[in-house]
């Protein structure tokens, strides 16, 4: 069994996903985020980690309400079909911005950024210390800019 789910991202087509339980989830470009931060790496130091990812768009994070919730991806370069596939009804939870240059995210869970951050031979997509229903989510699309909004 592979130590990671993947999904090829297709344009207008919905990818969902079950990234477990987790009390923040991230988005990160797998070649450009650093992971490993330092030995002494607390979780203070990996929030400041992610805030800088965020502004350097490697990494998009939110917080997560701990449960066991899908995550729907849709890559789509027209935002009303967006709308009208997700419903009027909902309010954006949390957004940003990654960009991709080889078209490789990662979805993880800030369990598996915390482990990375700490060990420098750890990668995201590896299998150290990863429970079974914490394994991150490969998702291949075309490079680019993506706008990352939660729901």
């Amino acid at each position: 069994m592979r130590p990671y789910f993947t999904h090829t991202l297709e344009m207008d087509r919905e990818e969902i996903m079950a990234p477990g339980p987790s009390e923040g989830l991230a988005i990160v470009d797998l070649q450009s985020y650093p992971a490993f931060v330092g030995k002494e790496t607390d979780q203070l130091d990996l929030m400041a980690h992610l805030q800088r990812q965020m502004c350097a768009l490697t990494a998009t994070a939110w917080r997560a309400p701990g449960k066991n919730i899908p995550v729907k991806v849709l890559l789509t370069d027209d935002y009303r079909a967006m709308e009208r596939k997700i419903g009027s009804n909902q309010r954006v939870f949390a957004s940003g911005w990654v960009r991709t240059h080889r078209g490789q995210l990662c979805l993880t869970h800030h369990d598996r950024l915390y482990d990375c951050a700490r060990h420098r031979t750890h990668g995201l997509l590896r299998e150290e210390h990863l429970p079974k229903d914490a394994r991150p989510h490969l998702l291949n699309g075309p490079p680019g800019v993506y706008s990352i909004n939660i729901f």
